[in-house]
């Protein structure tokens, strides 16, 4: 079970994560910690493009509804109609995504 350093005094801390406040890890420390833990970095994910985030909106009932209402009824009209809202949306989605993204970086 982890550890709850919240819960300790701060001397305890320091002392059992042999450090400094005032100076830090010492250079032989660090080099210990790098090569029984690795770098201290994030792994990162492979972007998707603008293309694919705009595929991924279709995943929707809606499509198998145009579908439907294209083939079994012969709905054309309701069938197409259906199918500009879905793009409309996929449109909109990717925008809001983007948007969003946007938003986080700052």
């Amino acid at each position: 079970m982890a550890r709850k350093y919240y819960t300790e005094t701060i001397s305890d801390v320091v002392e059992n994560l042999n450090t400094s406040i005032d100076t830090g890890l010492s250079g032989e420390e660090a080099k210990k910690r790098l090569a029984k833990y690795g770098p201290n970095s994030l792994v990162s994910k492979k972007k998707k493009s603008m293309f694919m985030r705009f595929v991924d909106q279709f995943k929707d009932f809606m499509i198998i509804a145009a579908i439907l209402s294209g083939v079994v009824a012969h709905e054309w009209t309701d069938a197409a109609i259906i199918m500009i809202v879905v793009i409309l949306n996929a449109v909109l989605g990717v925008i809001q995504e983007a948007v969003l993204k946007l938003r986080s970086m700052h």
